[in-house]
C-alpha cells in the first residue's frame, strides 16, 4: 500500500498526545490573554475567510469534492471555537456563495476586493483565509501556509500557525511557510494575513480526512491555537 507522510489515525500514541496538546492549549490561549492584558477577548477581531464559493468552485477532487465546501466546513468550526472563547468573529461568508455583485464584470477581482476591504478594517487583530491545495503529485499532502513576503507580522502568524497545525496534526514530513507577493489579499489587507492551505484535494487518501468532520474540527483546532498563541507572544500580535 502506498505510504503517504502522515495518516493520524494509524499512530494512536500521536493521536491522544495531540488531543492533550489541544485541549492544554485550547485553554491557555484565552487565560494568558487575559492575565497579560487585563482584556476581555470579546473585543478582540478575527476575520475568517472561507475561500471561494458560488460560481467559483475552487479546487474540484477527482471525486467531485469541491473546495468551497470544504473550507466552509472549517472555517464555520474554527468560527464556533474563536466565539466560544469570546472572540468577536467576522466571516466573508457563512454560505456557498461570492461576494461579487450579480451584474459584475470582473467577479473574481470584486469578490476578492470585498474580502480584503473585511481584513483591512482598523480594529482586526488577524485575518484567516481558509483553502484547500492541489498539485499533480497526488503523493503530495499536509498543511501549508503563506504570507506576504513584505509582512513581519504576518510572517509570525503564519509560523505560529502551522507550528501549530504540524504539532496538533503530528505531520510527519511538515512544510515551511512560504512568502508571496502576488496573491491578492495577502496583498491588500492591512492586517496579519494568512492564506491556510489545510491539505491536497488532489491526493486521494487526504481528500477522505479533509471531508471528515473530526478531522475538520482538528484542522480549526490547531489554527485556534496557532491565533491564540500568536497574539500572545509575538510583539506585532495585539489585542483591540
Amino acid at each position: 500500500m502506498k505510504k503517504y507522510m502522515y495518516i493520524i489515525k494509524k499512530n494512536k500514541y500521536c493521536l491522544i498526545l495531540a488531543l492533550f496538546i489541544l485541549s492544554f492549549y485550547l485553554g491557555r490561549g484565552v487565560c494568558a490573554l487575559a492575565k497579560n492584558t487585563g482584556k476581555n477577548t470579546n473585543s478582540t477581531v478575527i476575520v475568517i475567510d472561507p475561500g471561494h464559493g458560488g460560481s467559483d468552485p475552487g479546487k474540484i477532487s477527482t471525486s467531485g469534492v469541491m473546495e468551497k465546501d470544504v473550507n466552509l466546513s472549517i472555517a464555520m468550526a474554527l468560527k464556533q471555537l474563536f466565539e466560544n472563547r469570546g472572540f468577536t468573529v467576522v466571516m466573508t461568508r457563512t454560505t456557498d456563495c461570492d461576494l461579487a455583485p450579480d451584474n459584475s464584470k470582473h467577479p473574481k477581482t470584486d469578490d476578492l476586493t470585498k474580502r480584503t476591504a473585511l481584513m483591512s478594517k482598523s480594529n482586526v487583530a488577524v485575518s484567516i483565509s481558509i483553502h484547500q491545495n492541489s498539485f499533480e503529485d497526488s503523493s503530495s499532502c499536509g498543511p501549508q501556509v503563506f504570507y506576504y513576503e513584505a509582512s513581519d507580522a504576518g510572517k509570525e502568524l503564519a509560523s505560529s500557525v502551522l507550528g501549530a497545525l504540524n504539532t496538533s496534526l503530528c505531520v510527519a514530513k511538515p512544510r515551511s511557510i512560504k512568502p508571496n507577493k502576488e496573491y491578492f489579499i495577502l496583498k491588500k489587507s492591512t492586517s496579519p494575513t494568512v492564506i491556510v492551505e489545510c491539505g491536497f484535494l488532489s491526493n486521494p487518501a487526504e481528500t477522505l480526512l479533509l471531508t471528515d468532520k473530526n478531522y475538520q474540527d482538528d484542522l480549526a483546532h490547531a489554527i485556534y491555537i496557532g491565533v491564540t498563541d500568536y497574539l500572545v507572544q509575538s510583539p506585532s500580535g495585539h489585542l483591540q
